[in-house]
């Protein structure tokens, strides 16, 4: 792997007008692209087929969308009117494709996505719920592909724009979790369920998609949605944990298994779940088993403990606690409803602003910083260095209203010196909604928080997650690096005023609460059909 070396520059007065004008408010520009997918699928035999559970899901959202069609249109304008072209073609919208496939060119599932109009957001979604893996396809890892392209027309001179071509992380294939996660497999490691792991949580009752339920955050609430799910961090809460408050916990690391006592927090909003005992399933019995050592395994079935005979359960769309019958002390009566899977899940979020207008070239690859890490103390010889996906030396690193010397760069890796905060502060200054003055009780000391902006050479702005917080005053040396937490950011562009068809609720049910105790009498026609 090459390295690349930037000199430094001074920065470009046309990007920094368009910075003035973006980082003042990033949500109102941001063209936003996320993927929900499976990290872990089974491998169809003859003529059944395992459709990938969860399905990945595409959404597309953010005002960017707007700025972008409206640039779009003013390009097809132009080229109609250079080939001499009028009537109805000049008015003719924007057709946008999407597909989404396996990464060999054989195997894909296209869709032509119709752009609707939300509070001035454009928003959209994929589901991916016919893709498989079949037993001719021998690989034990592939990857997910989206494409994205724009039709202007038959009679422009570019009559499509491809946006550009976004893969997800490598997905495992295994055959099917073996049925005792004590005997030792290839596959064993992989299914287990780790503290920290992203996952999806569903119940199915039957073997195709349609009839299966995913535990989805709307609102912020955690609901029961045959369409969308959501994607949580699924975390072992210690035993030294006394404080039973709902909103925090202690974690620890390790492999899962029955008996142990989790939460699942959803990886966008931070909402989490109680604290849940998992419980083995087994032949229509929930196993309490107080020495049990056997780890947890994604696709088995489990149940989810709350306390006595109450289990995390769903009743149509709502989570409730249902009361099941114990037939012993070990032994209680193992229902559809508190039943769940669990597997291995991931996402990732994209954004970027075409600050120049359309480009050319493709805006792919997308940079996403994963990591950051700052050395030295001084202003002489303090840097940071980010780590993650998609970083080139064609990258400009901006702290704030200033382009930073990069010195090493390659695909993976930036390592860049920190500009002075004199020149940083007294630019930044004259637009205070660029940066955020704060106190830090801990270290009593004024900050600033500058946020590092990535730009591509021809326009292309890349937002992070990043910000760097410059002291003050000469106390505590230059700064620091802060990265924000995925559950942190603002998630407006997506669920804003956009309802969930199957969550519709009467009034006198969300005043019952997340949490209603269901018995057998409460509900004769539980657990819920699926149609």
């Amino acid at each position: 792997m090459s390295f690349s070396t930037t000199q430094s520059h001074n920065s470009d007065p046309i990007i920094q007008q368009k910075l003035i004008i973006y980082l003042q408010e990033p949500d109102a520009h941001n063209v936003i692209i996320r993927m929900l997918y499976p990290r872990l699928v089974q491998r169809s035999y003859g003529r059944e087929k395992r459709f990938f559970c969860p399905p990945p899901i595409v959404y597309i959202g953010g005002p960017g969308w707007r700025k972008c069609a409206d640039d779009i249109a003013k390009t097809q304008e132009s080229d109609n009117l250079l080939l001499n072209q009028r009537g109805s073609i000049l008015n003719e919208n924007l057709r946008w494709y999407c597909e989404l496939g396996l990464n060999d060119e054989q195997t894909h599932l296209s869709s032509n996505i119709e752009f609707a109009l939300v509070n001035a957001s454009y928003y959209n979604e994929l589901l991916g719920s016919g893709l498989h893996i079949s037993n001719a396809d021998k690989r034990k890892y592939f990857r997910m592909t989206l494409s994205l392209e724009a039709f202007r027309g038959p009679t422009t001179l570019n009559p499509v724009r491809r946006l550009g071509i976004f893969e997800t992380a490598p997905i495992h294939v295994i055959s099917k979790p073996p049925k005792k996660q004590s005997s030792a497999t290839v596959d064993t490691g992989y299914v287990r369920l780790k503290s920290g792991m992203k996952v999806a949580v569903c119940q199915r009752t039957r073997c195709q998609t349609f009839a299966t339920k995913y535990m989805h955050v709307q609102s912020d609430t955690i609901i029961g949605s045959q369409g969308k799910w959501s994607c949580f961090y699924i975390y072992l809460v210690s035993l030294d944990d006394t404080d039973h408050d709902e909103d925090s916990f202690m974690g620890e690391d390790g492999f899962i298994k029955y008996g142990d006592v989790v939460r699942f927090v959803d990886c966008l909003t931070g909402v989490c779940t109680p604290n849940l005992t998992v419980r083995k399933i087994d032949d229509g019995n929930v196993i309490l088993d107080p020495n049990s050592t056997e780890f947890v395994a994604q696709l088995h079935r489990v149940a989810f403990q709350m306390n006595g005979v109450a289990y995390w359960s769903l009743s149509g769309t709502q989570i409730v606690q249902r009361e099941v019958h114990a037939h012993t002390l070990t032994h209680h009566e193992a229902i559809d409803s508190i039943a769940w899977i669990t597997v291995e899940a991931d996402f990732c979020e994209l954004k970027y602003y075409e600050a120049l207008g359309p480009t050319k070239d493709l805006v792919t690859p997308i940079p996403v910083v994963t990591m950051a890490d700052m050395g030295g103390t001084s202003e002489e010889n303090s840097y940071i260095e980010i780590r993650g996906y998609g970083l080139s030396g064609d990258l400009e690193v901006w702290f704030g209203l200033i382009a930073a010397r990069v010195e090493t760069a390659n695909d993976g890796f930036m390592r860049i010196k920190v500009p002075a905060p004199r020149g940083v502060l007294h630019i930044a200054n004259n637009y205070p909604r660029v940066v955020k003055y704060f106190y830090d009780e801990e270290y009593r000391i004024a900050k600033v928080a500058v946020p590092i902006t990535l730009v591509r050479r021809d326009g292309i702005i890349y937002p992070t997650d990043v910000s760097f917080h410059y002291n003050c005053t000469d106390v505590g040396g230059i700064g620091d690096i802060f990265m924000k937490e995925v559950f942190e950011k603002q998630q407006v562009e997506f669920e804003k005023s956009i309802p969930d068809q199957n969550t519709s609720r009467e009034s006198a049910e969300e005043d019952r609460g997340i949490f209603n105790v269901m018995t057998d009498e409460d509900d004769d026609n539980f657990p819920p059909s699926f149609s």
